[in-house]
Parts: structure tokens; sequence; C-alpha cells
């Protein structure tokens, strides 16, 4: 039985294929897992499955890995095979800042896959700089023996709390530390010839001996004030790469190296995949040792490795010598968006194009045009290890005077990233995928705090863009520099995006992206416990997981949207009940199908604009809880309270851009913002039962797209990054609205109750004081 047909592009060599399939519901047990094969005009290819998350019925979608693949369908089991030792292929090694050599001491080695493709090794280490500080190092060694190749995920973390005194969080923190090298190096065993190519386009040159050090980016703007350090200067002496071989230097802009070895007995070769978007970066070869230099001595200045930090490099190697220049552009699988429509398994799916001529326009220019994405990085060139993968936020020189551009970085607000991964499913065009994996590695290592040293509000949180219209400065993704004269910052419930890296692990089974759904969903939950330190007189919630904008507010907003997002997206990643009721408990918290809106303040843009976030995240649970048809008492009273909330909207909401003067900024931002209230009233049609009301919340929805797009494209500037965020994300499911049928089921009659009103822990304790019984909350 045929499963499902996928086509295999850019396949210009044998290669591993690792994929998340999409599988309708009831299309695959766990029981057939070890049962897959797939096949390609009658001829069976290794295959080897396991399953990424499962239906409400158990069964799975599943990551499928093989050399080549077209058809799955059901085949005889594999057999069972004995786990190979993990292989010592390389030694690292690690130069602190004095110049003394450190190597990891062993913490834990464990088997976390293995079958017929892929044996996966999971090494975690630890480097000691003192008896308080320490690197931690996580090595995902992955062993493909049908094609005798080998691919390296190496970690390394901080995991100590970054001090950002005063609230700034600036390089140069106390909780930093700094390296002069980290490499990998590998001892050749035997004589024989060395060859290198520098990009895959180039031919082999045989080597003696030669150092290739990519110190930046080779881009027009190599020299950019992003690259500043903790001195507040950039480093970096000249444009591009270095190669020194035998009484020969010679420059050039952007390696992609390879190294390959001819020996008597032994054969090996090695490819670098993001050399030089992740610099610095250094290859070396003399003797028998060939290193490859993660941050690389060469560099003339410390690397600094702030607290909580974490860099996640990529190593492919051959037992075989066999040619790795595909490394560089790898092979891409792609399914029919109209078979993805079918299964069900992304909300809001569908293979259909868009209603809107100026929708379609916003997602060429972005890919394609003079504005697109790949084109801003270079405005700022948005490269180097810590930055390459983010978004340039260039919207924040909206108010600029300067002829420089504002460094400022976008850190996945809105969620880019799952914006990224639906636009591929939906065209198949593999530049959108290249976005996504590119994103998902800074955001996974760069933009999420990797700690638990600091307070829960913070702790595994994913930090802010940066600072609205002015520079980053010395606070690269960290958002409030000292040298903007802006305190405050940090991680908050405000800023979490959990959906893209959920979806980016389930279409490449990326376990880095699965760990930090999870630890979204925890943080969600360890924030708003009560602090430790007032639990003698008061046990109730901080409420720092519901809170927008003010500790007092905790009714519809971004904030308490993203946390119950964070919660859902961890539930439907491990069906784990407490994150399903936690989510249900802020839901009661921040709203009630009986409120009295108008005191809610929703009529000040400012101040609370992301109603309509809480009221689309709101609308997710729904669909979520339709999706395990539980209609119980927490599904009619979200459904209450989205109808309440939509029948207040249909009457009072206009186009922000009509009242000018109840906005700081009238900026293209506003205009992107309708989406949301056109996505609100969509669900609410969707979720009525009136016909009537049915009708009038699809005439708004219509009028709310419709005029976000047209007010959007009066400005000059509608190509910048934010409105164009919220665009891909609240845009996209407006289509599915158009021809899904309404939701019909009858549900029972439930006693809501009166709303009542939550209170946080610290604003209760302040009342207890008498003095301060009048204090605003």
């Amino acid at each position: 039985m045929t499963l499902v047909e996928f086509r295999v592009e850019n396949l210009k060599a044998p290669q591993p294929l690792t994929f998340g399939i999409p599988l309708a519901r009831g299309k695959l047990l766990p029981k057939d897992l070890k049962n897959l094969s797939v096949t390609k005009e009658g001829k069976i290819f290794t295959t080897q499955a396991r399953a990424l998350c499962h239906w409400p019925d158990g069964s799975v979608v599943p990551e499928a890995e093989g050399d080549y693949q077209l058809f799955l369908r059901p085949q005889k089991a594999a057999l069972q095979r004995d786990i190979p030792p993990c292989p010592q292929i390389f030694h690292l090694y690690l130069l602190d800042e004095k110049g003394k050599r450190h190597t990891p001491e062993l913490v834990t080695t464990r088997v976390p896959e293995t079958g017929p493709v892929r044996t996966c090794y999971l090494r975690v280490g630890e480097i000691h700089f003192s008896r308080r500080k320490r690197l931690e190092i996580f090595e995902y060694l992955h062993f493909y023996p049908t094609l005798s190749l080998f691919r390296l995920d190496l970690s390394l973390r901080n995991p100590h709390r970054a001090r950002h005194p005063g609230g700034y969080w600036d390089l140069g923190d106390k909780g930093s530390l700094y390296l002069k090298e980290l490499a990998l190096n590998f001892l050749l065993p035997c004589k024989g010839k060395l060859f290198l190519k520098i990009s895959p386009e180039d031919p082999l040159r045989e080597v003696k001996e030669f150092c290739l050090y990519q110190e930046s980016s080779g881009g027009q703007n190599w020299l950019s004030q992003n690259h500043v350090n903790r001195l507040g200067e950039v480093p970096l002496r000249f444009c591009g790469f270095k190669l020194q071989t035998e009484g020969e230097t010679f420059y050039g802009k952007r390696a992609q190296p390879a190294v390959y070895f001819r020996g008597d007995n032994f054969c090996f070769s090695l490819a670098f995949p993001y050399f030089w978007q992740s610099f610095p970066k250094s290859l070396r070869f003399k003797g028998k040792n060939l290193e490859v230099s993660l941050f690389p001595k060469e560099f003339p200045d410390l690397h600094e490795i702030q607290g909580g930090e974490q860099k996640t490099h990529t190593v492919w190697f051959s037992l075989e010598g066999r040619d790795l220049g595909w490394v560089f552009s790898p092979a891409i699988v792609k399914f029919d968006p109209q078979y993805l429509t079918q299964t069900k398994t992304i909300f809001y799916f569908t293979s259909e194009g868009e209603s809107h001529p100026l929708h379609q326009k916003i997602i060429d220019e972005v890919a394609y045009g003079p504005n697109s994405f790949l084109v801003k990085r270079e405005i700022i060139d948005e490269y180097g290890w810590r930055h390459f993968g983010d978004v340039y936020a260039d919207h924040e020189n909206a108010f600029n005077q300067s002829k420089e551009p504002i460094v400022s970085h976008y850190n996945n607000q809105y969620d880019l990233l799952y914006s990224f991964l639906l636009q591929y499913l939906r065209r198949g065009e593999s530049l959108w995928f290249k976005l996504a994996v590119e994103l998902a590695r800074h955001v996974y290592d760069i933009d999420i705090y990797h700690t638990q040293e600091d307070k829960p509000a913070y702790n595994q949180g994913l930090f802010w863009h940066t600072f609205h219209y002015v520079p980053a400065y010395r606070s690269t993704h960290r958002c409030y520099s000292k040298d903007a004269g802006v305190t405050g910052g940090g991680p908050s419930n405000e800023h979490l995006y959990s959906s893209g890296l959920l979806l980016y692990h389930l279409l490449t089974g990326d376990p880095l992206a699965r760990e930090a759904v999870i630890n979204f969903a925890e943080h969600v939950i360890e924030m708003d416990k009560p602090y430790p330190f007032l639990r003698l007189f008061d046990k109730t919630p901080s409420g720092l997981a519901s809170q927008t904008r003010d500790p007092w507010y905790h009714g519809p907003g971004r904030g308490a949207g993203n946390a119950i997002n964070c919660l859902l997206d961890g539930f439907l990643l491990t069906h784990k009940r407490r994150y399903l009721a936690k989510a249900e408990e802020l839901i009661r918290r921040s709203i009630h199908p009986k409120d009295d809106i108008e005191t809610r303040g929703l009529r000040n843009p400012e101040e609370r604009w992301s109603y309509t976030v809480f009221l689309q995240v709101l609308g997710k649970y729904l669909l979520l809880k339709l999706e395990w048809q539980e209609f119980d008492f927490m599904f009619a009273y979200a459904r209450a309270s989205l109808l309440h909330y939509a029948s207040w909207m249909a009457e009072n909401e206009y186009v922000y851009l009509d009242r000018p003067d109840l906005l700081e900024y009238p900026t293209e931002t506003w205009a992107a913002q309708e989406m949301r209230k056109a996505e609100v009233f969509n669900l609410a049609a969707y979720f009525s039962d009136s016909s009537t009301m049915r009708e009038r919340f699809r005439e708004k929805a219509r009028y709310f797209y419709e005029e976000s797009l047209r007010r959007l494209f009066s400005f000059p500037t509608w190509y910048y990054t934010r409105p164009v965020a919220i665009v891909l994300q609240s845009g996209f499911s407006y289509p599915w609205f158009e021809k899904e049928k309404p939701f019909s089921g009858q549900l029972a009659e439930y006693d809501f109750g009166k709303p009542q009103k939550f209170v946080p822990q610290k604003l209760k304790i302040l009342r207890m004081i008498p003095f301060l019984k009048k204090i605003r909350y």
C-alpha cells in the first residue's frame, strides 16, 4: 500500500536524506514503523523511521531516512543489528583566554537512535575553566554505514547566567567565557596526498600543508558595526579569507572548503558547511594533523561566549574519501501541497493560491525581489557565528537620520521561522527551506537563554529583538545596551515563539528544535510559579506567564497568548496533559465569556493592540480541542469567549491608521496588524452557530484583510521586515477559511459563572501593606 509520494530535488550525489513525512490520521500505527521501505521504479531503498509526533488516536507522523526515496509503503521489517561502539575519529581541544589547553571531560554517552541507515551517538562533556566556570559540549555523531559517512553536530554552551547589571545585556558581561580557540583534530594514520577545494566549483589542488582562514564574510559591508566586540571595536582586518600554503599566500572572498586525503590504505574527506557564513573559521593541515577550528586562534581577538549562549557547528566526513561537495547544497524533499492539505497535519494549511494579488506580491518580493531577506542580509552583513541566520530588522530605520543603516536584529519576532516553513510547503521552493534551516539554527542556539541559574522569568526564555529605533550596539541579540542608554530587557512571555521550531523538528527530526519546544513549555510553567521568597505570605502564581505590558493586566494580550501557544505546542509534541492543563488555566485567567470588555481598555491601541494575538491563539486552542474531539467545558468556555469578543469587535473595531492621533508612530506596521483582526473574525465565523453572525464576521474578515494589504502598500516602506512578518503569519489562514465548512457540533449548556479578577502574587502582597492599599492593579 502506497502511503505517500514525494519528490527529491537537487540530488547531485549519493547522500542520506532525513525528513519528516506528514500522514493523515489513522494512516500509520507505531507498530508499523519498522515495516516501512521506500521504492522508486520498483527498486527498494534502505529506510529507517521513528515517530516524531502522534495523532490523538495514536497514529504517527514519522521521520524517514534513506539514500534516495520517492514512494513510501509497508515492507518486510529489517533485521535488528548490534549497535557498533561510538568511533573516536577526532579529538576536541580548547585554548582558554590565557592559552591554556583543555580537553572535555566525558559526562555521558548514549545512543538516541540506531537502525539500518543511521546510528546516532550523543556524547556530553564539560570543559572546566575553574570550579565555578565551565562549558558544556554536546556531540551528536551520526553514522551512515551504507555510505560510510559521518556527520558531527557539535554544540558549545555556556550554561551560566549573564549578570546583566542594570538591565543591560552587552558583550563583556561578567557571565561570559572567553576562548582563544576551539578545534577538532584529525590524526591521519599514514602518509598520502592531500587535496583542497576552496569551493565546490574549484578544481582540486594538491597541498602539502596549508591554513585556510576565513576572517570576515567577504561581503561588501564586511566591516559593519554589526561585528563590534565587548570593547565597542570591530576587530576584523581584511575582507574574506586567506589561504597560506608552502611559500604562497592567496586571498579570496567566501570559502566553502572540502579536504580529500588519499593514502595507500586509507582515504578521508571532510567538508564544512557554513564556513564563511559563520566566520571566523579555519582549516589547517601540517604533518599528519588536520584541524578544523570552530573558533580559530588566528582571529585577532578572544571569542566571547555569553552567559546562556550556545553555538552548533556541523562537519561532514567520510572514511572512504567520498566527494562531499553536495553538503553545501544538499538535496531537498518536497511533497505535493494538495496532499498536505488532505492530511490536515497543519492548521489552516491549504494548497490553493492566495486570494489577493497583493499578498502574493509580498511573498514574491521577500523571496526574490530587491528587498528580499537574502538581500537584506548584506546591508548590515548579517553574518558571523553569532548572527548568521537571523533576519535584519530594517524597520528600525524608520526615523534614522544617519546615512549608515541601524544595526538591528529581529530574533524571530512573530515567528518568521514558521512562515518560512509554510511557504516552503505551499510553494515547494527550496529558498524558503534554506531560510528556515538557517533561522532555526540561529534561534535555538543564540536567541534562547540556555541557563537555569537566572530567575525563572528568564531561564530558557527567548530574547527580545533589538530595542526599537536604536542600534544594537554591543547588545548583539540581547535587546538592551548601555550604549543606547535604554535599560530593561531579558526574556519574557511577550516574546515567545515555538510553532516554527515545532514544525522544523517535525520536518527535519532536529533534536535541538524538539528540546527548545519542550523547554519553552516548561519555561512558561516555571515563570508562573509563586516567587519562592514570598511563599510565606502568599502562594498565588507570579502572573509572569499572563501579564502584558503591565504587571496588573492579565486580560487578553500577547503575553498570555504567546505563553498559551508554547504550552499548546508542548502538548502537540509530547501529549503531556500538564501542558494543556496549564494552557487552560491561563485561558480562564485571561478571558471570560461575560467579560465587561469596555473595562479592558481595548480602545487604546498603543496599550492593548495585542489582544487580537490572544484571540488568534484561542482559536488555535479550539482547533486543537476539535482535533481531539474534546467538546467539554473548556471548549465551550473558549468558544463563547471568542464569540463574545468578536461581537464587540464587529461593533467597535476600525482601521487603526484612521486614528493616527492615538498612535505614537503611525507606521506601516499598524497596517499589517489589521490582518490579525481578519483572522479573528474568520475564527469567529467558523465557530459561530448563527448564520447571521457568521456572515457578518466573514464580511468583517474580508474588509480587514483587504484593507490591511491596501493600507500597507500605501507606504513606500511596505517591504520592511516587521510588517512582512505579520502579514506572512496572519494572512496565511485566509484561504483556508474561504473553503472550509464551519464547525457544526452540538455543545452542552454550561454555567460559566462570573469573571474573577486575577491578582498576581507581588501585587497581592503589596495590598497587605496598609499604606499601599490604594495601589492600582
